[in-house]
C-alpha cells in the first residue's frame, strides 16, 4: 500500500504521496536557500551560461537527487533530475536570472539609470 502524507486540516482535504515529499523539500526550500543571488553571481559570457557552476551545488543536487529516487552513486545525474522532474541547477540558474532582468526592466530606477548613463557616454568629452 502506498503510503500518503496527510495535510493539518482537521478534515485532511489534501494527501501528499510519500515520495513527492522529498522532492517538494527540495524544489521549495534547499534549491532556493543553495542558489539564493544566482541571477547576479550566476551571469557569465559564455553560451552555456555560468562559466563555472560551483562543484559544492552541483554535489548537494546530485545527493538529494539519489535521497529523492534512491539511486546508486553511479547513476547518471542527468537520469536522476529527470526521474525526478526537476531541471539541471545551470538551466534553474538561467531562468531565474532571465526571470529576474525582465522583471526589473520595468523598473524606474532602471529606466532612471539608462538615461543617465546615456547622457553622461553622449555628453561632451574632455580633449
Amino acid at each position: 500500500m502506498l503510503g500518503y502524507g496527510a495535510g493539518t486540516l482537521e478534515n485532511r482535504s489534501y494527501l501528499l504521496p510519500i515520495f513527492q515529499i522529498p522532492r517538494l523539500l527540495y524544489t521549495a526550500i534547499i534549491r532556493p536557500t543553495m542558489t539564493y543571488g544566482s541571477s547576479i553571481w550566476a551571469i557569465g559570457d559564455t553560451e552555456k551560461g555560468p562559466k563555472s557552476l560551483p562543484r559544492s551545488l552541483q554535489k548537494v543536487q546530485a545527493a538529494y537527487l539519489r535521497k529523492i529516487t534512491g539511486g546508486y552513486k553511479r547513476t547518471a545525474i542527468a537520469l536522476l533530475e529527470k526521474e525526478a522532474n526537476v531541471p539541471p541547477l545551470q538551466l534553474y540558474i538561467e531562468a531565474t536570472a532571465i526571470q529576474r532582468a525582465l522583471k526589473e526592466r520595468n523598473y524606474s530606477v532602471t529606466k532612471y539609470t539608462k538615461t543617465c548613463l546615456s547622457r553622461l557616454w553622449k555628453g561632451p568629452r574632455a580633449p
